[in-house]
């Protein structure tokens, strides 16, 4: 069963077993992105301004972790005074592509369903808005011929 939750940064610096799944994703994802590999994410989240709220956004399924994606919290969206989370893009993280896994169910895309980006209310009134988030050519490919 996929479960998706929100993870703090500084809690996952803490948990080796997550640190091992992360890097077990990182190494097999889809499209490979260096700027949210562990090795990037937990010192920049230690030592940049705003890092101690970053959090991860996991999509997992059993003990697999199938989705990574490092947030922060928006206080506004498009203008609207409303809360949310947006990708964490702090100054040196050039790439903003979630690490997905090569190879399993496509629904571990919890924010990208169809590969389109989306808006919507999401439990206690929070907002996803991803839609600056590059997806690649590969996130449709996801589970064909599974």
């Amino acid at each position: 069963m996929l479960r998706v939750r929100l993870i703090p940064v500084r809690d996952a610096a803490a948990d080796p077993r997550l640190l091992d799944r992360w890097a077990e994703l990182e190494a097999g994802a889809l499209e490979p992105n260096p700027f949210f590999a562990p090795q990037m994410v937990l010192p920049a989240a230690r030592h940049l301004e705003h890092g101690h709220a970053a959090q991860l956004l996991v999509a997992e399924d059993g003990d697999a972790l199938r989705f990574l994606l490092p947030v922060s919290g928006s206080s506004g969206l498009r203008r609207l005074p409303i809360t949310g989370l947006r990708p964490w893009m702090h100054d040196y993280c050039f790439l903003g592509t979630p690490l997905l896994a090569a190879h399993g169910d496509r629904r571990a895309a919890p924010a990208v369903p169809d590969g389109r980006p989306i808006e919507r209310e999401a439990e206690g009134g929070r907002v996803h808005h991803l839609g600056r988030v590059p997806l690649g050519d590969h996130v449709d490919t996801v589970g064909a011929g599974e």
